[in-house]
């Protein structure tokens, strides 16, 4: 998540401006859930999922409409926990190449 520059007030236009540029033709509005993780000890309490809204609330604090992630086709795990909180799959494909 992109902040507001240090120096720029927020109640100036410069301030809601910031969120709505591009880095690397990716509009603002697109955020990504690189890692997230619950210690083996707390699964299964419900801190996954507060975890998640919470990450997700800020997100739309800052202007974001459609968040990303990446889960294993093999981790049925993951797959069941994301989709349980509300995400499909998305427009893109992954890939990779081994080196």
């Amino acid at each position: 998540i992109r902040r507001p520059p240090r120096s720029t007030p927020s109640n100036s236009s410069a301030a809601s401006d910031v969120y709505k540029r591009q880095e690397y033709g990716v509009p603002e509005e697109i955020g990504w859930i690189h890692t997230v993780g619950v210690d083996p000890e707390y699964q299964g309490k419900g801190v996954g999922p507060l975890l998640l809204r919470e990450i997700l609330g800020n997100m739309r604090k800052v202007g974001v409409t459609t968040v990303y992630t990446l889960v294993s086709w093999k981790d049925a795990q993951m797959l069941r926990f994301f989709n349980r909180m509300g995400f499909d799959r998305g427009d893109m494909i992954n890939l990779s190449k081994k080196l």
